[in-house]
């Protein structure tokens, strides 16, 4: 989830989880919608920690480059979980290997 409206400023864009993100209307309903209906609040998102620019329109627009930056961020992430995960199931599975070659080795 990235709700980046009415924002500047790329800098202030990070990853948290949905209980510890705050100046954001999004994530705030949706904050009330999962305690609601007892669902975790541990789910990982990307925020602004930057408060919204005060605009006259009704348009909920941004620079340009700070949606484009939260998806670069989103993606690092991603990658990151992946590698994590993938090492993880990596390790086991050699774990697994030399476990079973050492068990054949000494019979």
């Amino acid at each position: 989830m990235s709700w980046n409206g009415k924002k500047t400023r790329s800098t202030k864009i990070e990853i948290t989880t949905i209980d510890k993100t705050y100046n954001d209307p999004l994530a705030r309903k949706l904050r009330y919608f999962l305690k609601k209906n007892r669902l975790s609040v541990k789910t990982k998102v990307c925020f602004s920690k930057e408060l919204p620019v005060k605009l006259d329109s009704k348009v909920i627009a941004s620079s340009v480059f700070v949606p484009a930056t939260a998806g670069m961020v989103i993606a690092s992430e991603v990658l990151k979980d992946t590698i994590k995960r993938t090492r993880k199931m990596f390790n086991l599975f050699f774990f697994k290997i030399f476990y079973i070659d050492q068990q054949l080795s000494q019979e």
